[in-house]
């Protein structure tokens, strides 16, 4: 692929088209096509939390995403926890760098089964932050249990 193709699937998707970042809703305008289809609205969930971290509020996920009856499917949890923390390394690379987050490793733990219909939170965190990337976790919860966390690395890269 170049980057041409991959400019409706990944640049649209998960990559600030503004150099420089005003805010988190203005951010959200940029990716609401990936978002859109998993059935959330960042632009109105997610905040700032402290100094390195940013929370996505989910009011409840679809049955739509159901892999087995009652459960979430773990495609869909890997990619929200991938997507949280790519967005939590690009607000928080933004505000130094102005670059793009590319996904080098991620690692899932799946603690418990994700249900539907369930008030849920996404915690994305940055712990390293240098001019050429990032290292960082995102947890989800649900009843203040941890149902699935990630530790991740993003590279960041010039648009």
């Amino acid at each position: 692929f170049t980057l041409k193709k991959l400019d409706f699937w990944f640049y649209n998707c998960i990559i600030i088209k503004n150099k420089k970042m005003d805010n988190l809703k203005e951010y959200w305008k940029t990716s609401s096509c990936f978002y859109k289809k998993m059935g959330l609205d960042p632009s109105k969930d997610m905040k700032p939390l402290g100094d390195n971290a940013l929370i996505l509020n989910i009011a409840s996920i679809s049955k739509k995403f159901e892999a087995y009856e009652g459960i979430i499917h773990g495609g869909y949890v890997s990619t929200l926890l991938d997507s949280v923390g790519g967005i939590t390394a690009l607000f928080f690379a933004d505000k130094k760098f102005g670059k793009i987050a590319l996904t080098s490793s991620m690692k899932v733990e799946f603690k418990r089964p994700l249900s539907p219909l369930v008030e849920s939170k996404v915690i994305g965190s940055v712990s390293a932050l240098t001019e050429n990337g990032c290292l960082g976790e995102a947890k989800i919860y649900q009843k203040d249990n941890v149902v699935a966390q990630a530790i991740f690395s993003f590279r960041f890269k010039k648009p």
